[in-house]
């Protein structure tokens, strides 16, 4: 293995919504390749043991390695990521940014005042 690999963060506060998103992608990838391996064998007269095979090939294709599933969730913008966070993670974020934006606020006042002192 040339690339370091990095652990998956289990305590991280995504881990779970991450998980959910790699479901929901498995799903939909496994619906993908259920469909397409249908189309495929009526359009081209498989048999049921080339049906399978293609099935197969075509889930090794849209099932990427849960790891970097669950790693690509950090990169995705916030708002997606809400998509798969339950209600709680939400409220609890939210309620975070209120927190750091009301102590921003806080702070800009203080060096405005301080700054005006001089």
């Amino acid at each position: 293995m040339s690339k370091r690999m990095s652990p998956i963060d289990v305590a991280s506060k995504d881990y779970n919504a991450s998980k959910s998103y790699a479901i929901y992608l498995y799903v939909e990838g496994i619906g993908i390749a259920i469909e397409s391996a249908k189309r495929a064998k009526e359009k081209y007269n498989l048999d049921e043991h080339e049906y399978l095979i293609v099935f197969e090939k075509l889930l090794d294709k849209v099932l990427g390695p849960l790891k970097y599933v669950l790693q690509e969730f950090e990169y995705l913008p916030e708002d997606v990521k809400n998509l798969f966070r339950t209600a709680e993670e939400r409220e609890l974020e939210e309620k975070l940014s209120k927190l750091v934006s009301e102590r921003i606020a806080k702070m800009i006042e203080e060096a405005e005042r301080l700054g005006g002192s001089k």
